[in-house]
């Protein structure tokens, strides 16, 4: 047994030379149970146990460690006792035990008088080594023997060769010098006479020295196989490293070829540039002379007798052009437009109709009429965008198509998203001409099946709390998730149009990112069932892009509001942007992320596109109530993003709230006493027989809500303002409450008469199911109203006084939560 071939050799090193004795020892005293302290990788231990499986014996054995290391051995990681875990259980887990404790704790497991061989390898300084050889001395049989290791160090804190020194003195013993030295107490009564001959109290000396020759001799064969290996090994490293220095030199010549060839092409550059410098410096000369001529010119001129006899025609010139810069002279320039511009759009009488809404919100455009020169345009649902790009065909209906090796990552976040989520998936993942396509999917609580359903698709999966939801965390989280070169950002009810959708939108992208476009998003199309409110926003929003028949590239072209608005605006229905640029600038706020990024976008220089080429199928159906909140956040929004978004001031809340109420109650009243459709009669005329009946009628302010609007959300939201501020406050004859109240019809019908704009030129007669439609946009447009003007109150508020009143910040938090 001695001549055993380990099966287990493995750094570090100093045990090997001890392999022949432990695997004679273990034969000779077939022990009933093999206790090992201090295991490591288990040189040790796994001859032992390979001793035990060789021999037949019916020992158990146990292996006692932390596997974490210590001050001397040095902390290592999990793959040390996983390493060994593999080796040890398929061979000798059927009679050998790794115990991942402490010692102190292991000690417990065992019987008094039960170990018969125990291995002591743990922390070798003089106190720990001697606590474990008392703690478990008791637990040595009649036939015990202990082995402690590195019995031969004799450096910084190991202390065992003291502690041998002394046990020798007590107990037959003999001591093995080689690889840090090995200790052999016989601590039992009843040994075997062949291990008690070589101990200094059983033998003759020669016996002893020889056998401590013979095991060296044998265990040196071991070192010697575990240096050749490692030299090996180390000779293996070297070789590869001289390879990857190679492998540098050659990139390195490379390199240095390539930097000659840029170093030649720059002087050739550089002579280059110095010709062309000479011929401007030549050219510079006879600009200079130029200039010589035409100052003696001037010089001629102003001495002449005709710039002496018109010096008087000069001097009128110069004073009609200050008299028409003056403040009155461009009150009334800009007056007579903005009246003109009135006339055009709603003809003489209606102007003359009008005029006194215009009185009565004339304070609130006499920064407008006051300022720079004025341009209108003639249509504002037919404007062109000042930058505007011929529109492309959609790549399904034409044209060259050249596969683009990228791959996307879709990132959609969901909640409950729905029967048509499945055509989605389905709608990208056959989506042609992109080398590939990966779907993230970031889901916030659903319990619908969406997340099933995107699994079962192959999709990625992000599940988060639905409280941690926001806009921008969810993307971002999507984003990390993803491992696309683009990112497409889209919205769980948005829906391609063709099998080159995606294509497209990259196509877009390349093509001009010679001009530093970094991102794109597309135009809607309104579903066939989304209401005509959205249709009216959703238009007049495209055409404030400029996208609605044109793709556009938006650029900075000033810090005002309007222009990073419309020059800016991405859109998350879909938004499609590089991995590169996306990983710099990320989403951030919980409202209106899209915004927000190409704003920042646009102001570091880059450029980003709405596109009218490649369009999305997306729209809503929202109830009145949604309109209320939505309006009400946007102007919040919009007034905190920017410093100069100006909004009207509200004077009187109680007024405001008088004319909330008594709209409500006009309106109630009017869609109760909606009759048949005239088919006769055209929707524009429709609205407009509205709005001139309620300007003309509005005279009673109502506080109390007399019917419902048929919105119940809204209705108890009514309600509960009517109850919560607990009118009357004041006089609702009072001159400034009348005011209030008035601006607030004159708010309410100047967004019906824009929606009449959009209406006038879509649909023509009357018909049931449109009287129903338009019914329900003017509720819509009435509940968008209250929004903006409950806004426009909490804005005046904090304003005026600082912080807001504790009611009117419970309306805000009431209305911002959950949009």
């Amino acid at each position: 047994m001695a001549l055993i071939e380990p099966s287990r050799l493995v750094a570090p090193p100093p045990w090997v030379g001890h392999i022949p004795f432990a695997a004679w020892l273990v034969r000779l005293m077939a022990p009933q149970v093999l206790v090992e302290l201090g295991t490591h990788t288990g040189n040790s231990y796994c001859t032992f146990c390979q001793a035990i499986a060789e021999s037949g014996l019916a020992t158990k054995a146990y292996a006692v460690d932390t596997w974490q290391g210590d001050v001397q051995a040095g902390q290592y990681d999990e793959s040390v006792y996983e390493e060994l875990t593999q080796f040890h259980d398929p061979r000798y887990g059927q009679f050998s035990t790794l115990m991942r404790m402490t010692f102190d704790d292991a000690r417990s497991a065992f019987a008094d008088a039960s170990i018969d061989l125990l291995h002591i390898d743990g922390l070798h300084t003089y106190d720990a080594v001697r606590h474990d050889f008392e703690n478990w001395l008791p637990k040595m049989s009649v036939r015990g023997v202990v082995l402690l290791h590195d019995t031969c160090v004799v450096r910084d804190d190991f202390g065992v060769h003291r502690l041998w020194a002394e046990l020798r003195q007590q107990y037959p013993s003999i001591s093995f010098p080689h690889c840090n030295g090995l200790g052999v107490l016989l601590v039992g009564k009843d040994q075997p006479s062949e291990l008690m001959a070589l101990t200094d109290r059983g033998g003759s000396a020669e016996l002893r020295e020889g056998a401590i020759r013979f095991f060296a001799l044998l265990g040196g064969r071991f070192e010697t196989k575990f240096e050749i290996s490692a030299h090996k090994e180390h000779n293996a490293k070297l070789e590869e490293a001289i390879a990857e220095q190679n492998v540098k030199a050659l990139a390195l010549y490379a390199a240095i070829s390539d930097r000659e060839a840029q170093i030649h092409r720059l002087g050739e550059d550089m002579k280059g540039q110095s010709d062309a410098l000479k011929e401007k410096s030549d050219a510079l000369k006879e600009r200079s002379a130029d200039l010589a001529q035409a100052q003696l010119q001037i010089e001629q001129l102003l001495s002449s007798r005709s710039w002496r006899m018109t010096s008087g025609l000069r001097a009128i010139v110069h004073w009609v052009h200050e008299w028409a810069h003056r403040p009155t002279v461009r009150f009334f320039r800009n007056g007579y437009a903005v009246a003109s511009a009135q006339v055009r759009q709603h003809g003489l009488r209606g102007f003359i109709r009008r005029v006194p809404y215009y009185i009565r919100n004339f304070k609130g455009k006499i920064g407008v009429i006051t300022g720079g020169p004025m341009l209108f345009v003639e249509n504002q649902f037919g404007n062109v965008p000042p930058d505007f790009r011929s529109i492309r065909l959609h790549p399904d209906l034409g044209g060259e198509i050249q596969s683009i090796e990228t791959k996307v990552s879709v990132i959609i976040p969901t909640l409950n998203a729905g029967d048509e989520f499945v055509l989605l998936l389905r709608k990208l993942q056959s989506q042609q001409a992109i080398q590939s396509v990966e779907i993230v999917i970031v889901d916030s609580g659903s319990t619908d099946g969406t997340v099933g359903v995107a699994r079962s698709m192959g999709c990625v999966v992000v599940e988060i709390p639905t409280t941690d939801f926001s806009h921008s965390y969810a993307r971002n989280r999507g984003a990390d998730a993803a491992s696309g070169d683009y990112f497409l950002f889209m919205v769980q009810d948005a829906y391609p149009i063709g099998d080159h959708w995606i294509y497209g939108m990259v196509r877009y992208l390349l093509d001009y990112a010679g001009e530093k476009l970094v991102a794109a998003s597309c135009a809607e199309y309104c579903r066939s069932d989304s209401d005509l409110m959205y249709d009216s926003m959703v238009h007049t929003h495209y055409q404030f892009l400029g996208c609605q028949n044109y793709d556009r590239i938006g650029s900075f072209r000033g810090d005002d509001h309007m222009a990073l608005r419309s020059q800016g605006q991405l859109s998350d229905v879909s938004c499609l942007i590089s991995r590169e640029v996306f990983s710099r600038y990320r989403y951030r706020g919980d409202y209106a992320e899209d915004l927000d990024l190409g704003i920042r976008l646009i102001r570091d220089g880059y450029r980003v596109a709405m596109l009218a080429s490649v369009k999305v199928i997306h729209s809503h159906n929202r109830p009145a109530y949604y309109y209320l909140k939505r309006s009400f956040v946007d102007v919040i929004f919009l007034v905190g993003m920017f410093d100069d978004f100006q909004f009207p001031e509200v004077d009187s809340s109680t007024g405001l709230l008088w004319g909330i109420f008594s709209v409500a109650s006009y309106l109630g009243e009017w869609l109760a006493a909606r009759g048949a459709p005239d088919s006769v009669q055209t929707v524009g005329e429709d609205l407009a027989h509205l709005i001139d009946d309620w300007r003309g009628r509005f005279k009673e302010v109502r506080s109390e809500i007399a019917l419902p609007t048929g919105d119940a959300r809204l209705d108890a939201y009514l309600a509960s303002l009517r109850s919560r501020f607990a009118l009357p406050l004041g006089d609702q004859n009072d001159k400034a409450v009348r005011a209030e109240s008035q601006r607030f019809l004159d708010a309410f019908l100047a967004r019906l008469d824009h929606f009449k704009s959009f209406v006038s030129q879509v649909y023509g007669p009357l018909d049931a199911a449109l009287q129903e439609e338009i019914s329900a946009a003017v509720l819509k447009t009435f509940a968008a109203t209250v929004g903006s003007s409950l806004a426009f109150m909490y804005l005046s508020e904090v304003r005026r006084e600082g912080l807001p009143s504790d009611m009117t910040k419970r309306i805000f938090d009431e209305l911002k939560a959950g949009v």
